[in-house]
């Protein structure tokens, strides 16, 4: 091995000891922030939306109440 292969061999090992650590942290950051974004999104999803009764009524029909409740009894003059 050359002194100039020596020299470019531990110049680089410097640039990945000094970049690396930048990298890593730039990417925890931005997986913090995507973390964060989303439950941010959820929480407000969850106070703020639209109301679509036509959506509800969809997902859980009416109960018809002829079937259900039994008519009164018949009054009865005395």
């Amino acid at each position: 091995m050359t002194y100039r292969e020596t020299v470019l061999g531990s110049q680089a090992l410097d640039i990945a000891v000094i970049v690396g650590p930048i990298v890593g942290c730039l990417l925890l950051i931005a997986i913090g922030s995507l973390v964060a974004f989303f439950m941010m999104a959820r929480k407000k999803r969850a106070t703020r939306g639209t109301y679509s009764p036509s959506a509800q009524e969809f997902s859980n029909p009416r109960v018809e109440m002829d079937n259900v409740m039994k008519p009164p009894p018949e009054e009865r003059l005395i």
